[in-house]
């Protein structure tokens, strides 16, 4: 015989709802940069060693963040591996010597989160 079909109410994929948290995470992180005074370079850029979420200015050190979102703070800590962090070492001496007026170079990760509070920008030196 035929099992009675459950009717499940319908939602979108997974992968929609991912997408679109990560696009609202890199506008976040947009907004919050450039009201803290960072200037905009390239967004989304790919490079030869790593792809770029965000590259951007502050006073005069060049600075590539990395943009993640996870539904938990504990989730996010470990959200860039070793691997990736050191892809973007790499692309960052190739970014200092396009942009020669840069003193140096910061890699920086802005986390974000659906729980208050909703972001941390976090600052690390090379």
């Amino acid at each position: 015989g035929r099992y009675p079909k459950i009717q499940r109410r319908w939602r979108p994929p997974a992968w929609r709802w991912g997408h679109w948290a990560g696009w609202a995470a890199e506008r976040l992180a947009r907004l919050v940069l450039v009201v803290k005074g960072y200037r905009l370079l390239r967004v989304n850029s790919h490079g030869r060693a790593a792809e770029v979420d965000i590259l951007a200015q502050h006073q005069r050190i060049l600075c590539i963040i990395e943009v993640k979102y996870r539904q938990r703070w504990a989730e996010v800590a470990y959200a860039v591996s070793l691997a990736q962090r050191q892809r973007q070492q790499r692309q960052a001496q190739l970014w200092l010597r396009r942009y020669p007026q840069a003193v140096g170079v910061r890699l920086e990760q802005f986390w974000v989160v659906p729980r208050w509070p909703f972001w941390h920008h976090l600052v690390s030196t090379l």
